[in-house]
């Protein structure tokens, strides 16, 4: 593996940990900020305040207005979705 910073050991090593030492930008490697579970009365009343509509009742509109709201409600950054 040193080989691609040098043909040199020595000098391989040193820029090897020279580029060990680089400041970049990767994130692949950080974890994102945790989102907290919503219990489920925090969860109806959002859905009323934020989209106007009861959440027992979004199973009794059409197919066409479900898929609104599911939209909508996917939309909502800090709720964790059960998958």
């Amino acid at each position: 593996m040193f080989s691609l910073f040098s043909d040199q050991s020595n000098e391989a090593k040193g820029r090897f940990v020279q580029f060990l030492r680089e400041t970049n930008s990767d994130v692949c490697l950080e974890i994102p900020e945790a989102k907290t579970n919503v219990d489920d009365d925090t969860l109806r009343q959002r859905v009323r305040q934020q989209i106007g509509v009861d959440a027992v009742a979004i199973g009794n509109e059409e197919r066409e207005i479900q898929n609104h709201i599911l939209r909508e409600l996917k939309g909502m950054d800090d709720i964790i979705y059960a998958k």
